[in-house]
């Protein structure tokens, strides 16, 4: 059975708080009551991020790792993570975070000059133009909703 909620993250040489960050993670995901999954994606770290990251897999199936090569930049790895939710919760259900619609939601970006970016790397590992509006803010406001009634 998927998971009602799905939550990724990139992680570039974070070694030193990947340990602390998936036990504040699961504690918070724990505390909503559904079902869910974290998804990380290494994008190449140099460090012992990704040996940590499949440690996490290994004590937890709720845990999923994809592993970059090398590094090909955060937006990248989103578009990798993204990918990941939709293929476990559907297209529909997959809204990225923005205040741009008036609702309140944790960082994603350090500026919204990078959602072209972001529609690049999405368009690039096989989304629809279509699909990657919707993840884009079409579907934020009614998953938000969904995920919090």
């Amino acid at each position: 059975m998927n998971p009602k909620l799905s939550l990724f993250l990139p992680v570039y040489n974070e070694e030193e708080n990947l340990s602390r960050l998936n036990e504040k993670i699961f504690q918070a995901m724990e505390g909503l009551g559904h079902s869910f999954e974290v998804i990380y994606v290494d994008d190449g770290s140099a460090d012992r991020s990704l040996e940590l990251l499949k440690g996490f897999a290994a004590i937890d199936r709720r845990v999923r790792v994809i592993a970059f090569r090398r590094n090909y930049g955060q937006t990248a790895a989103m578009a990798a993570g993204i990918a990941r939710m939709v293929d476990v919760v559907g297209i529909d259900h997959v809204g990225l975070g923005s205040d741009m619609l008036g609702l309140t939601s944790p960082s994603v970006f350090s500026s919204y000059r990078e959602l072209p970016e972001l529609a690049d790397a999405l368009l690039a590992v096989g989304f629809r133009l279509d699909d990657a509006a919707k993840i884009l803010g079409g579907n934020y406001a009614r998953v938000f909703a969904a995920s919090v009634g």
